[in-house]
C-alpha cells in the first residue's frame, strides 16, 4: 500500500502537509520463483553473426526464458530479450563481429529466477553495420507480468529500460595516426643504421595487430562498433604499407 504526500515550503520556513493519496494498492505476484538453468553454452555460427544458446531448464515450473547479452562481461548486459519462450536452446542472430557474453534465466509467469552467465563463444565474424540483436532491446531484464512480455518488444515499453548508446567508434583514428607515427620513426632510425636489421620487417605487421586488437577492445568494451570498425584490419594494413613501401622505395634508391 502506498501514500503520497506533498510539503510545500511555507513563507515563514515551515513546511505544510497535504495528503495526496492514500490506500493505492500494488499488485503483488504469487507466482513461484523458477530454479536457475545449467549447463548453459554458447556456440559461434552456424551463420555469420550468429550464436548459438543451449541451457537445461531447472525442475518446474517455469513458463518462459529470458535473454540478455553485452559486449562486455561486466555486470549489467546491455541488451535484453523478455520472452524467447519456453524452449532449451535460441539462436542470436544480426550481430556485429566482436565478443559477446550471454546470460539466462527462468521466469514463472510474472516472477523472474536468478540470471546464469556470462558465457561467450570468443570472438565471431558479424554483419557490417550490426548494433542490436533482432528481438532484442536495451535494458530488458525482466517484466513484471504475463502480458507485458510481448508489449515490451511490441512497443518498446514497459519494462525497457536504459540508456542510449551512442554508435561512435574514433578509437580507429587515435590508433592508426600512432601506428603510422611509430612507423615513420622507426623507419627514420633505420636508414640511419649502417647495419641493415636481420628481422627489421617485423615491427609493421606487429603494430598493425596491436593496433587492431586494441581498436576491438575499446570499441566492444565501451562503446557500440560503428560501420567502419568492421574494416579496421583493412586500414591498419593500408597505414602499415604506406611508411613501409616509402622506407622501401628511398632504400632501393
Amino acid at each position: 500500500t502506498l501514500g503520497f504526500w506533498e510539503e510545500p515550503i511555507a513563507p515563514g520556513g515551515g513546511a505544510g502537509g497535504t495528503v495526496l493519496g492514500v490506500g493505492v494498492s500494488a499488485s503483488a505476484c504469487n507466482d513461484a520463483k523458477p530454479g536457475i538453468p545449467t549447463g548453459f553454452t554458447a556456440v559461434a555460427g552456424p551463420g555469420v553473426g550468429e550464436v548459438i544458446l543451449s541451457w537445461t531448464p531447472p525442475s518446474p515450473p517455469y513458463t518462459y526464458f529470458l535473454i540478455a547479452y553485452s559486449d562486455s562481461s561486466s555486470w549489467p548486459p546491455k541488451w535484453g530479450n523478455p520472452d524467447v519462450g519456453n524452449v532449451s536452446t535460441y539462436t542470436v542472430s544480426g550481430l556485429g563481429s566482436g565478443t559477446y557474453w550471454f546470460w539466462v534465466r527462468a521466469g514463472n509467469g510474472c516472477m523472474p529466477g536468478d540470471f546464469v552467465g556470462p558465457v561467450s563463444p570468443g570472438w565471431i565474424a558479424g554483419i557490417p553495420g550490426a548494433v542490436v540483436a533482432p528481438g532484442f532491446a536495451p535494458g530488458v531484464l525482466g517484466v513484471k507480468t504475463p502480458g507485458e512480455l510481448g508489449e515490451a518488444l511490441a512497443t518498446e515499453e514497459g519494462e525497457i529500460a536504459g540508456v542510449e548508446v551512442e554508435n561512435i567508434c574514433w578509437w580507429w583514428l587515435i590508433l592508426s595516426l600512432a601506428e603510422f607515427a611509430i612507423l615513420s620513426l622507426y623507419y627514420w632510425w633505420l636508414s640511419r643504421q649502417e647495419k641493415q636489421r636481420r628481422y627489421w620487417w617485423l615491427v609493421a605487421p606487429i603494430l598493425a595487430i596491436l593496433a587492431y586488437i586494441g581498436d576491438q577492445f575499446v570499441a566492444h568494451q565501451y562503446f557500440v562498433p560503428s560501420r567502419f570498425c568492421f574494416w579496421m584490419w583493412l586500414w591498419v594494413l593500408i597505414t602499415a604499407s604506406v611508411p613501409t613501401g616509402i622506407y622501401l622505395y628511398f632504400k632501393r634508391k
